[in-house]
């Protein structure tokens, strides 16, 4: 069988698989058990900790007996230990991990109704998570309905849904990806896929709150890595910005980048774009990386990644985590 042949069936199996599982099952609140799995960067050499730019400290493979538990798209850490993580099936995942990987407190609810959808997992296929530590409001982006929903500060009630006009004609399934507030109240929100097959991502920069149709926005674009689709982006402690990319292809399957843009850059018109600081592709660890968050710990910089193992047994939902050193192009 020939490996587009092969590949289409297997993404056609897992289509039927998730349409089955979790389509049509809202995710219940519960609180669950997640194990962690400790792996390492470079498999074929345990004394390898340094990709590019990155000084790896821990990562871990996160797996529980809730059928609901995986998919996970987008990421928040918030001291370095509370992960917020939602999932394209519609559920929040939340818990706490200690410095060797120990999970507690950890617990799975839907998102809010309020928020509009219904049971069908494309009505609830959440893909981009943002957050202000002031007020407490979250952001949430769907795809399929390319829509954005602000909700309360403890992600339980729904406060507002709003589709910008500018989102109206985005793919149904490469819609908003990235959602991220910056620190001066900005929000960026990034389209996975292009218009017209091209290869600059839509940006929209809202001057405030996303979900008020009375907040000025202009347009941007983002010019990832050849080959590479934006999913999520984090801003770091000193404003730059790092963006998380993915490719798919038949060879390596999963590959994924991190490029660094300048905040200055950031004006309307300007298509960003910046080097990569990252790369992970074999040998390195590589999965479906969809998520990304940073803050300080002990004085240094830390990135964290999530991947999507799209409910399927032959992909992994990984966790990583990362100093940032000295940026260097890779």
């Amino acid at each position: 069988m020939r490996w587009p042949v092969l590949l289409g069936v297997l993404f056609l199996g897992q289509c039927v698989r998730s349409s089955t599982t979790h389509d049509l099952t809202p995710v219940a609140t519960a609180a669950i058990t997640i194990d962690a799995e400790p792996v390492p960067l470079y498999a074929e050499d345990l004394t390898r900790s340094r990709l590019g730019a990155l000084d790896y400290i821990g990562g871990w493979k996160l797996t529980s007996d809730n059928p609901a538990f995986g998919g996970l798209s987008s990421l928040d850490v918030e001291g370095n230990n509370s992960v917020t993580a939602l999932s394209d099936a519609g559920g929040l995942v939340r818990f706490r991990i200690g410095k060797f990987g120990h999970i507690s407190n950890a617990a799975i609810a839907a998102v809010p109704s309020g928020c509009g959808g219904g049971k069908e997992k494309t009505g609830r296929d959440t893909e981009s998570l943002a957050h202000d530590r002031w007020s407490g409001h979250w952001w949430i982006g769907f795809e399929w309905r390319n829509v954005i929903c602000r909700t309360n500060g403890d992600l339980g009630i729904g406060e507002r849904v709003y589709q910008p006009p500018e989102m109206a004609d985005w793919s149904r399934t490469s819609g908003p990806e990235t959602l991220l507030r910056l620190s001066g109240g900005r929000f960026l929100v990034i389209a996975e896929g292009s218009r017209h097959d091209g290869e600059v991502r839509p940006v929209i920069m809202f001057g405030g709150d996303p979900t008020n149709a009375k907040i000025p926005r202009v347009m941007l674009g983002y010019l990832p890595p050849p080959g590479f689709s934006p999913t999520d982006a984090t801003e770091l402690p000193d404003g730059r910005i790092l963006i998380l990319n993915r490719s798919l292809a038949l060879t390596s399957l999963f590959t994924a980048c991190i490029t660094i843009i300048d905040p200055k850059s950031i004006r309307g018109g300007a298509v960003l774009q910046g080097p990569v600081i990252a790369r992970f592709a074999s040998p390195a660890i590589s999965e479906n990386f969809e998520g990304i968050a940073s803050g300080t710990e002990n004085g240094r910089t830390v990135v964290w990644i999530i991947s999507d193992d799209n409910f399927a047994s032959w992909q992994r939902t990984l966790l990583l985590k990362f100093a940032l050193t000295e940026v260097r192009a890779n």
